[in-house]
């Protein structure tokens, strides 16, 4: 396409569009123009704004990302040496917190990766120091809940807020 000038005909192949280009003034075009270069002016000052506060969305979000990030790792690299269950059950407790759920001892479990029986002992030191809690189904005897301690949760939510900081402020 080639615009020989604002008032003159633009060359454009298709019949009935020529007439609507040739009704555009210099002024729409300048117009136009402006809107054009506040709309770019906008986008550039937001991307470089860095939020100072996360949302507790924010938080979740990364959570999340943060747990499947350490799936996708496991993938990758033998689960020995780099396995940490204990992370992987409070970051699990914090996302069911997050999103108004409880999760029972066998879904804790799961979400540790390791065997049954190492996350059972796991579940057990999150209980005996006092990091999470154990609560009674209110209906079924067969299942109990774990509920991250407030106070455990509330650190957990320090680190990811200022991982949240630190990875906003680095983009």
């Amino acid at each position: 396409m080639r615009l020989k000038s604002v008032n003159e005909q633009m060359y454009i192949p298709h019949q009935g569009f020529t007439q609507e280009i040739q009704g555009i003034s210099r002024e729409d075009v300048a117009a136009s123009g402006r809107v054009i270069r506040a709309v770019e002016s906008l986008i550039q000052s937001e991307a470089h704004q860095k939020p100072t506060t996360p949302s507790d969305a924010d938080l979740l979000s990364l959570a999340k990302r943060i747990k499947m990030l350490r799936t996708i790792r496991s993938e990758f690299l033998p689960h020995g040496g780099l396995g940490e269950p204990i992370w992987d059950m409070l970051l699990a407790l914090y996302i069911a917190r997050g999103e108004g759920y409880q999760l029972t001892i066998s879904s804790l479990c799961i979400e540790s990766g390791v065997p049954p029986t190492t996350a059972l002992r796991w579940v057990d030191r999150l209980v005996e120091t006092g990091q999470a809690a154990k609560t009674a189904h209110p209906t079924d005897g067969r299942c109990t809940y774990v509920e991250g301690n407030p106070d455990v949760l509330g650190k957990l939510r320090a680190f990811l807020e200022r991982a949240w900081t630190k990875h906003v402020s680095a983009r």
